[in-house]
């Protein structure tokens, strides 16, 4: 029972994290709340443990006590982080709906557990990754996996607490639920967050290849594993619970024939049912006997069973019902049989627990459960469901056997039957089993009064192995069973099988990489080289795709630009330079006039323009403007000309073009550096005109009805910022009209 002070200063937490949310939390805030929420949260399970192994007093209060303690300040953290990023106002005011819905009903019903779904609803939100960095997202998103295990996995024995201790406890497992949960989910939202970044937070080319080959090989294989680990530990406990079915049935199959020898062997009906029941509480303690005589019912052996006059009907109706199986009975089950001899007829009962646990459980070196159908959950189990967990299997053997049959009454089973049941409910609360999840179901046949007659029904029954057995029970029993290497050796024979195929693939993903590697790091040396003055450098060409090819086209800059180094101190060379790059002549294509000039405002200026004859009456019009004046302008159109000349201009595809050469440009200038360029196809035979202008001054178009149009489709100019998106433009050109290219020379 959680104690309303403690709800009310949870709710006064979630007010003020909520309140303060208003606003976004920088960088340094969420490092911060994230480091004090994982530290609590390790001290909080660290704090739990200690106080389930206090001894009771004083010691036991005050751990409580700072684990309630710890629990808030974790929780204060957490929901800083949560709610930590401005909303929309009606999320808002969800968010606070769902956490005041919680406290009522944590206020209300008394128990942390009550609100916390509606904790969770309202807190599952994950804003906190915004201001982080890529490597700060993946290192979040390994504390987010990690978490749930911490918090999860220690399994910790049930406490006998006061009052006190139970308040503050289940306040430190309500927040030790919401961060596992939430920490749950943060696994795939940090995740998702860091895979957005395309560099993976990698600055190096082939260290991000061999991040995105470890992570498409890892991935894929961990999933693989979990599903492996996970199926076999499930087909595990399917095939227990199935054998413990079928042996639940063979065991209420031996009961009957026991019985029928019994009966057989004594002669007297009450001796035989007595004798049979002292037999079998050997096993099963509890076991009761009762004798059909005339429709009455009389017990022989063990207390009483609640409505225990009905089992004449059963008796009565065993031609068409079965004569053994399990058999529910006032809301409790049990393993029982039913014999006819003469006109009499004996019922021997034994309590499913003890049957589950003293029988199945051995057989399937497991936990067998086949809880009661009350109210409570297992109400009625045996004695060894309010024993201590870690008492061994011979000592509650040895306290079953010390027990008299028939020594208790019907009122004090009862009473300690409801005890049991309080001590198990509060073992499941304490119980970090995750894998209950995949525990493995059965059924078993039998038979239940359903308040009016006997009818036939099915019951489930679950089995359950620790994982450690079920996974190494391929290998453990080998020194008894040689014959269980059989499997280990194939297995191990198609790993040997795979390596060399592992090989060849890490071989070849190892290849593609280090290729794109040694072709970016040999442009990143030109680039380098170039802009250090070293116009003698060149990239010793290692290949045959676009890469290589890019290099080899820095070569021809590279030669172009070495010439002109040699003269960058003669004002006439540099001159000549110039004119080297404008067209000579202008091209002669039917039903175009074209014609261009010129005219430096100094010595060397930084305007460029061309005409090329793409042949078919296709001609590309480019007009371009270096940032500067002089022979570095010069220089860097003349890197401009060398890679315009050096892309395929088949396709006329002006965007694509565009994006090639500020590629280009940015990763070969130096900062500050840029080109505003407008590039065009026109084609003669249809008049239409496909461009891009990139930054450059917007051409017109002259109509040959007076009317003008300027052409400013495009995107940013060259070389300033890489992958920036340009945008063709189209117009078409009539007889009569006239384009005019223009720099701001002009």
């Amino acid at each position: 029972m959680l104690s309303q002070s403690l709800v009310l200063v949870f709710a006064l937490v979630a007010l003020a994290a909520w309140w303060l949310g208003r606003a976004p939390l920088p960088a340094p805030a969420v490092r911060r709340h994230l480091a004090w929420a994982f530290l609590l949260a390790v001290a909080l399970r660290g704090t739990m443990l200690l106080t389930s192994r206090a001894p009771t007093g004083m010691s036991r209060n005050l751990l409580a006590l700072a684990a309630a303690a710890i629990g808030l300040g974790a929780a204060w953290h957490f929901l800083r982080l949560a709610l930590g990023a401005p909303d929309k106002r009606e999320f808002r005011r969800g968010r606070l709906f769902g956490l005041a819905v919680g406290v009522m009903a944590a206020w209300n019903g008394g128990s942390a557990m009550d609100g916390a779904f509606f904790f969770l609803i309202s807190t599952i939100r994950f804003p906190w990754l915004e201001p982080l960095g890529t490597g700060e997202r993946f290192r979040a998103m390994i504390g987010c996996a990690v978490l749930p295990f911490v918090l999860l996995l220690w399994p910790h024995p049930t406490v006998d607490a006061s009052p006190l201790v139970s308040q503050a406890l289940d306040m430190a497992r309500l927040v030790r639920t919401l961060l596992a949960v939430s920490a749950a989910f943060g696994v795939f939202q940090a995740f998702k967050a860091f895979s957005s970044d395309p560099t993976l937070g990698v600055r190096r080319i082939g260290r991000r290849l061999a991040v995105s080959h470890v992570l498409v090989v890892a991935i894929p294989l961990l999933i693989v594993c979990i599903l492996w680990v996970a199926s076999t530990y499930l087909g595990v406990n399917s095939d227990r619970a199935r054998v413990a079915s079928r042996a639940l049935d063979r065991e209420a199959e031996r009961i009957g024939e026991a019985l029928r020898s019994a009966a057989a062997v004594s002669g007297d009906v009450t001796a035989a049912a007595s004798g049979a029941a002292r037999a079998q509480h050997r096993s099963w303690p509890g076991t009761r006997a009762v004798v059909v005589r005339d429709g009455l019912v009389t017990r022989v052996s063990g207390d009483s069973c609640a409505r225990e006059s009905t089992l004449a009907g059963w008796v009565a109706g065993l031609d068409s019902l079965p004569d053994h199986g399990v058999v529910q009975l006032a809301g409790r089950r049990w393993l029982g049989a039913a014999v006819r001899t003469g006109a009499d007829a004996i019922v021997l009962l034994a309590p499913m627990r003890e049957v589950c646990d003293s029988t199945l459980g051995p057989l399937v070196a497991g936990r067998v459960v086949m809880n009661d159908p009350g109210p409570a959950g297992a109400v009625t189990d045996s004695l060894d469901r309010a024993a201590p967990r870690n008492e061994t299997r011979a000592q509650r053997q040895a306290r079953r056997h010390l027990q008299p049959p028939e020594a208790d009454s019907l009122a004090g089973q009862v009473v300690r039957d409801v005890a049991r049941g309080a001590a198990e409910g509060a073992a499941a609360g304490s119980n970090d089993d995750v894998g209950a999840s995949l525990t493995g179901y059965g059924r078993a046949e039998g038979l239940r009064f359903d308040g009016e007659r006997w009818v036939t029904d099915d019951f489930g029954l679950t089995a359950r192995a620790s994982f450690r057995s079920s996974i190494s029970g391929m290998y453990s029993d080998v020194r008894r069973n040689p014959a269980q290497a059989i499997p280990l050796l194939a297995l191990a024979v198609l790993v040997l099988m795979l390596l060399p195929l592992a090989r060849t693939s890490f071989g070849m993903v190892a290849g593609i990489g280090g290729s794109i590697t040694r072709a970016v790091d040999a442009l990143r040396d030109g680039a380098r080289a170039l802009g250090a003055g070293r116009l003698a450098h060149r990239i010793p060409v290692a290949g045959d795709d676009e890469l290589w090819e890019s290099a080899r086209q820095f070569n021809v800059m590279a030669g172009e630009l070495e010439k002109a180094q040699g003269l960058q101190h003669e004002r006439e060379l540099a001159r000549r330079i110039q004119a080297r790059l404008l067209p000579g002549a202008s091209p002669r294509i039917p039903g175009l006039d074209i014609a261009g000039l010129s005219e430096s405002a100094r010595e060397v200026g930084g305007d460029y323009f061309d005409h090329i004859d793409l042949g078919g009456g296709r001609v590309l019009l480019v007009v371009a403007d270096v940032s500067g004046k002089g022979v570095p302008a010069a220089l860097l159109m003349s890197g401009f000309r060398a890679s315009l000349m050096s892309q395929d201009t088949s396709r006329g595809e002006p965007g694509v073009l565009a994006t090639r050469l500020n590629d280009f440009l940015h990763r070969s200038v130096e900062p500050g550096r840029f080109v505003t360029a407008f590039l065009g196809f026109l084609d003669s035979a249809s008049g239409r005109f496909v461009y891009v202008n990139a930054g450059h001054n917007p051409p017109i178009v002259m109509r040959a009805d007076g009317s003008a149009e300027t052409l400013t489709e495009g995107g940013l100019i060259l070389g300033i910022m890489p992958d920036s998106p340009f945008v063709s433009g189209e117009t078409t050109l009539q007889q009569g009209d006239l384009l005019t290219l223009y720099t701001d020379g002009v």
